[in-house]
């Protein structure tokens, strides 16, 4: 903060000069520093060692990241990340669509898009196109065999699960559905 020295009301102005050219020299230096930080031709901040804040929002108006506690933080937006991440904690995938009390029965209503990470199913599974490099796990909770089917997005020529409990799991790479691993599945490749 600029040290600023007050000109009192019995100051003269011809006396004051020395002070007022200070002033403006102190305030010239203050924001000589928050111009190092912040251009405001671009818009950017530069050189910050820390921010402290509550949220930070986008352009677009989206909340791009907000301290939910001193543990926690969500993003709001898509996000890339173009170098290795390290994860020193568990991985939380949440999404799940149907129940083991009530299984999606995709017999009569398939999911139009891929936007769970876990579907568990009573019925045939008809598989829509994904992201590259999304993954998503399919459990059967059928008392019988159902069908996973690729509508040509399938990497394998036919995928069933077999039993109640039997899962897949599947990677989109290359505009297909690669099996990653499975329990209780036949496959035809």
């Amino acid at each position: 903060m600029a040290n600023i020295t007050e000109i009192l009301g019995t100051d003269s102005l011809s006396s004051s000069r020395i002070t007022i050219n200070g002033n403006f020299s102190s305030l010239n230096n203050e924001l000589a520093d928050v111009t190092t930080l912040l251009d405001t031709t671009t818009s950017t901040i530069t050189n910050l060692s820390s921010v402290q804040t509550e949220a930070i929002t986008i352009q677009n108006g989206g909340t791009l990241i907000t301290e939910a506690n001193a543990n926690v933080f969500q993003i709001g937006v898509s996000a890339q990340l173009d170098k290795e991440v390290t994860i020193g904690g568990r991985i939380l995938k949440n999404g799940t669509n149907g129940t083991a009390a009530s299984p999606l029965n995709t017999g009569s209503i398939d999911p139009t898009s891929g936007e769970y990470t876990t579907y568990i199913v009573g019925g045939d599974f008809t598989l829509q196109a994904g992201l590259e490099g999304q993954e998503i796990t399919i459990v059967n909770e059928a008392s019988g065999s159902i069908s996973i089917n690729g509508a040509g997005s399938l990497g394998a020529q036919s995928l069933s699960l077999d039993n109640i409990n039997s899962t897949v799991t599947l990677r989109y790479v290359g505009q297909k559905w690669y099996i990653i691993s499975h329990v209780g599945a036949s496959i035809t490749l």
